[in-house]
């Protein structure tokens, strides 16, 4: 049989063969019989195939090799695969079905291609159109904050007024004080810019207001804190302005006063100015074991003045009344510390160092 699957049921002959007692140094007698679409002609062709490969493979084992030769020949060389050939009419049929249904692909991509960008389009216009309005949600949010904060700013103030009706004190720092050391670098980093870019505008007027997140201005009230070494008070920015904190929320100001006449002569000044230096560095540091610290105030009290010093004004987180114990207040309190206590301390101690 043939090697095609198509035209199997289609085409076949037989062939027997005869074996003399000499074979294979003999060549076999063969016969094609009861040949199924294939003419004379073709069989009479596949019979002298058949007498050429004998002779070639005389000596040797060959009736396999002629059955797979035989099978290639009628596979090739029969009459159903002529009459299977479509005529010239059915191939012209065949091609113009197959260009029209080529066109309707080619349509049918044409229109998915369109759907997919009118899709996209549309996708993109919500898209658009959901950031506008987000973008004026935010904005209606922002102006929101902005009033509530003018509302806390009065109340704030209403608060502050309150407590301190009378003789209220202020102490105005002469640096903004940045709650965030990461602001304050921007800020210099854009006054940097702007003295740049604006160097021929410098005197057409004073700076703006604070930047968020900042004051200048502390209202100041007696602590219950007691500090031998220097006088401590609850502070309230007055000026608070885009900080996540409200206006109520406490800070502390220790107030050194410092009365020896050698910090009025200029290698005294010098020595201040070396620790206001210091503790703006400080101002830079944050961490949960430290009390963090956001700037200080000089004040030169004038030397006419029955008390003639200085004062130093120390801004910090809050200080509660146990703030204040020292190592040796515990130690005389309790009298020892265990080992694992005195560990922790140490690890304490030792991250915020």
């Amino acid at each position: 049989r043939p090697t095609e699957d198509e035209i199997k049921d289609s085409v076949s002959v037989g062939l027997r063969v005869r074996l003399p007692k000499t074979y294979p140094r003999t060549a076999p007698q063969t016969q094609l019989v009861d040949g199924i679409g294939l003419s004379d002609v073709q069989i009479d062709d596949a019979q002298k195939m058949i007498k050429g490969q004998i002779a070639g493979l005389v000596g040797g084992e060959m009736i396999y090799e002629l059955a797979v030769s035989l099978s290639d020949f009628i596979t090739v060389n029969n009459s159903a695969a002529v009459a299977a050939r479509p005529s010239f009419y059915q191939q012209m049929v065949d091609r113009e079905r197959a260009g029209r249904r080529a066109d309707m692909e080619r349509e049918e991509a044409f229109r998915k291609q369109e759907q997919a960008l009118y899709a996209e389009e549309q996708e993109d216009l919500q898209r658009r159109i959901y950031e506008e309005l987000e973008r004026k949600h935010q904005q209606l949010l922002s102006d929101q904050q902005k009033q509530q904060h003018l509302s806390d700013i009065a109340d704030a103030v209403h608060s502050v007024a309150g407590r301190w009706a009378e003789g209220i004190q202020l102490l105005q720092f002469d640096n903004a004080i940045y709650l965030n050391p990461q602001q304050q670098q921007q800020q210099q980093q854009l006054n940097q810019q702007t003295h740049d870019q604006q160097t021929d505008h410098a005197r057409s007027g004073p700076l703006g207001t604070s930047r968020d997140g900042c004051f200048t201005t502390v209202a100041l009230e007696d602590s219950t804190i007691a500090d031998p070494l220097c006088a401590v008070y609850d502070a309230y920015p007055t000026d608070l302005i885009g900080a996540s904190i409200h206006l109520s929320d406490r800070f502390t100001v220790q107030c050194f006063s410092i009365t020896t006449l050698h910090y009025l002569t200029d290698n005294g000044r010098r020595q201040l100015e070396k620790v206001r230096s210091r503790i703006s560095d400080l101002a830079q540091i944050r961490h949960p074991n430290l009390v963090a610290v956001y700037g200080c105030h000089l004040e030169m009290l004038e030397e006419q003045s029955q008390h003639p010093g200085i004062r130093l004004w120390v801004l910090s987180d809050p200080l509660s009344s146990h703030d204040g114990s020292t190592l040796e207040d515990v130690l005389e309190s309790c009298g020892s510390i265990a080992t694992a206590q005195t560990r922790r301390y140490l690890r304490h101690i030792l991250l915020a160092l």
